[in-house]
């Protein structure tokens, strides 16, 4: 039997397909990858797909949705490859109160959505929840799109470390200052 590894820590690295009898357990698959956020389920051919862009077969199809505010409609893609062209599209629209931006940190690409600042006190009302990075100020400098300029906000959201297949995609650019 086949069974389909999906690891969770890392949306960057693509799941794996293991032959076992049986599903293995918990710990054993720590002790056989290291990590201990994984999902995992049974692998069946027919109803895999091979990503049309980064060639991963497996059965974590993008399934576009417009109800979960998805832009990008392929459904030729796995998880990961839609979940970053769904940012991809992102960058392509306007929106009166969110910026998509691919910035340099000091650990590599992340890609982030400025959002409006929220007033300190309804930070400290809610606790931070409901606010990007719990209300911490963020300083961007975006350097290249339709939004070059310096902002701030406390209301950043982070999507993660995108891939660097698709760097080259994304049209706001910045750097986190």
């Amino acid at each position: 039997m086949l069974w389909e590894i999906h690891f969770s820590a890392d949306a960057n690295k693509p799941s794996e397909i293991i032959e076992r009898d049986t599903c293995p357990s918990h710990e054993e698959m720590i002790d056989l990858f290291k990590v201990s956020v994984f999902m995992m389920e049974e692998f069946k051919k027919e109803e895999s797909i091979t990503c049309a862009l980064c060639g991963h077969t497996t059965m974590a199809k993008f399934r576009p949705s417009k109800s979960m505010g998805d832009f990008c409609t392929r459904n030729d893609l796995c998880g990961t490859c839609g979940f970053w062209m769904n940012k991809v599209e992102m960058h392509k629209m306007h929106f009166t109160n969110a910026i998509p931006v691919l910035c340099e940190t000091s650990t590599g690409m992340e890609h982030y959505v400025i959002k409006d600042p929220v007033h300190p006190l309804d930070v400290q009302k809610r606790n931070g929840f409901g606010v990007g990075h719990g209300g911490r100020t963020f300083t961007i400098e975006i350097t290249k799109g339709d939004y070059m300029g310096t902002w701030v906000s406390n209301n950043v959201w982070s999507q993660g470390v995108p891939p660097a297949s698709f760097w080259l995609l994304f049209e706001n650019i910045g750097r986190l200052i």
